[in-house]
């Protein structure tokens, strides 16, 4: 099952062609306003991180084995700065040209995600934003491939996708920013940690509605 340029290592809503569902699930806290592709290149920054939950089967399935309160199933650190931009995260080769840690353009990793699914964190450090971005270039250079065992261990071996955005962080800051979930397969990170960490901001999420009486 598939749940989703440093030559030295450095020290330690959304899609716009898609139309707004007139229901948004009240279990779904996390409601985030959507934003077209111009929007968010201009708001998102080195080392934020993206959230999302695509439309395929693989999505569907990730959403299933997590069952999470808000279904998620991919995510991609950011990559803007000297004139680049673009994201990285990790794939299988069985959904993917290339295995493991890759680059990808921001209009490609947003094509197929689902509306209100698509959520920009930013650490408030930006400091460790910046040194985040710089161990996942390291970990794009090393050609780190995908972990199809989905078994967190201590090495650097293989990554699944939010096994490469736990470990990058984790060694930007020190501090975990995913947790582990148990599953029938065993134990894997989930998503919706991240959206409780007092280190991060949610950039896009949607305001809360004032009644008057």
């Amino acid at each position: 099952m598939i749940l989703s340029a440093c030559t030295s290592k450095p020290e330690a809503g959304v899609i716009s062609e898609v139309e707004k569902p007139t229901f948004i699930p009240d279990s779904l806290r996390y409601n985030t306003e959507i934003w077209d592709k111009e929007k968010i290149r201009s708001e998102m920054k080195n080392g934020d991180i993206v959230l999302k939950r695509g439309d395929g089967s693989i999505s569907r399935i990730v959403v299933s084995v997590l069952a999470e309160e808000q279904p998620l199933s991919h995510c991609a650190i950011v990559i803007k700065k000297e004139g680049a931009e673009f994201l990285l995260h990790s794939l299988s080769s069985t959904v993917s040209d290339l295995d493991g840690v890759q680059s990808i353009p921001l209009d490609s990793f947003i094509r197929d995600t689902r509306p209100f699914s698509f959520h920009l964190l930013r650490h408030k450090d930006s400091a460790i934003a910046d040194r985040a971005s710089d161990i996942a270039l390291y970990y794009l250079e090393q050609k780190i491939p995908f972990d199809l065992d989905y078994v967190l261990t201590d090495d650097t071996a293989a990554f699944y996708c939010t096994e490469f955005v736990y470990k990058t962080y984790l060694e930007a800051s020190g501090k975990e920013i995913f947790q582990l979930s148990q599953v029938q397969m065993g134990e894997i990170l989930g998503f919706n940690a991240i959206l409780e960490d007092d280190d991060f901001e949610l950039l896009n999420r949607r305001a809360a509605e004032v009644t008057t009486e």
